[in-house]
């Protein structure tokens, strides 16, 4: 079966997209701006700013790049979702291995 293309629905997609990622990057640069120093904010910002177009292009030129040297559309997105889904095994598995140390530690375990 073939499917047509829908320019509403990738209209439709990339409003939901763009949603997303916005709110997604205001709540990163919330979490940023109050964790950080006043006189260190301006830094972190730019840093936070690098690492989100960094983190947006890499994807897009890693699947031209798979594209142009011969794979198929459905191979590239399998080969993105599972460096999607390693990279977010990795970051959990770091994260968890970070707890807090201390009385807030252990108020949090009696919570």
């Amino acid at each position: 079966m073939r499917s047509h293309p829908s320019l509403a629905l990738f209209l439709i997609g990339g409003a939901l997209i763009g949603a997303g990622a916005g709110a997604v990057y205001q709540g990163t640069t919330g979490l940023v701006l109050q964790a950080t120093p006043p006189e260190n904010r301006v830094a972190m910002t730019s840093a936070l700013v690098i690492a989100v177009f960094v983190g947006l292009s890499v994807p897009v030129l890693g699947a031209g790049v798979a594209l142009n040297e011969g794979a198929s559309a459905p191979d590239t997105v399998l080969g993105f979702s599972i460096l999607v889904a390693l990279g977010v095994c990795v970051s959990g598995w770091a994260l968890l291995g970070r707890r807090p140390t201390g009385s807030a530690s252990k108020a949090a375990e009696y919570s």
